[in-house]
């Protein structure tokens, strides 16, 4: 699913994102250009999908878009419970020859989301939020595993 949300210099993709209420949403795709905030909700279980409702109202308030991601087989389910201004997403999982093990994934949009703009107040703060994420990320990745020194470096 990150990689529907995520195309190189225009939109990023980030897992586990915490919100200024401090909850946490599961994935939020950001647009550079434009500043939407695309936010999913993943949901595995027939059980987690009819309990989404409540837990999808305060997230509004945070999202230019917002989804739900589920398995392919809970697809009619899902166009059931959920609101029509919230956007669905299947996830297929498909594998690569018999026993290979190797597996990947594939991301449909089975409904668009209703647009609402967010205040400028919130966007401020949830691109904010972006930076400090991304800068996180950049900065962990600059060091080394093996020795803990910024990378590069010498032997």
């Amino acid at each position: 699913m990150r990689a529907w949300l995520h195309i190189p210099f225009y939109r990023i993709a980030m897992k586990e994102i915490g919100l200024p209420d401090r909850r946490r949403i599961d994935v939020l795709g950001y647009d550079v250009k434009g500043g939407t905030m695309r936010l999913v909700e993943c949901k595995v279980s027939l059980r987690d999908l009819r309990g989404v409702q409540k837990q999808l109202t305060p997230y509004r308030k945070y999202a230019d878009l917002l989804y739900v991601a589920v398995p392919y087989n809970l697809e009619a389910h899902a166009k059931v419970l959920l609101p029509k201004k919230v956007g669905l997403l299947v996830v297929k999982e498909h594998a690569i020859g018999l026993n290979s093990g190797v597996r990947y994934f594939t991301t449909k949009c089975a409904r668009t989301p209703r647009r609402e703009t967010i205040t400028s107040y919130v966007r401020d703060r949830m691109t904010a939020r972006c930076l400090t994420w991304l800068l996180a990320h950049y900065e962990k990745s600059r060091i080394c595993r093996g020795c803990g020194y910024e990378v590069p470096h010498g032997p």
